[in-house]
């Protein structure tokens, strides 16, 4: 079973809407500190399903609270990012392209 096999309905109900709560709330934000923050909750509440779930998808469960804890890095690295760089768009080159 993949991640692409495992639907909605077999998540604890509970969790299902949790999970669909934050990731709406993921795409509404464009601020990367908050989606970050959202993201390592969406990942908390997938693992807690887990722990709730059969063996099979809980290891779906699992392997999808990875992926989003990963994203919640890129996040937080690409705001770190910003925080270093200037925040103009220009450098000695001129504007960027």
């Amino acid at each position: 079973m993949s991640v692409a096999d495992m639907s909605f309905e077999r998540y604890p109900e509970s969790g299902v809407v949790r999970v669909r709560e934050l990731m709406r709330r993921c795409a509404a934000t464009h601020d990367p500190a908050e989606r970050a923050a959202l993201l390592e909750r969406m990942a908390d509440e997938l693992d807690r399903a887990a722990d709730e779930a059969h063996r099979e998808p809980a290891l779906v469960l699992r392997g999808q609270a990875g992926m989003v804890r990963f994203f919640a890095d890129l996040q937080r690295r690409d705001r770190a990012r910003h925080a270093i760089e200037p925040t103009t768009a220009t450098d000695r080159r001129g504007p960027r392209r």
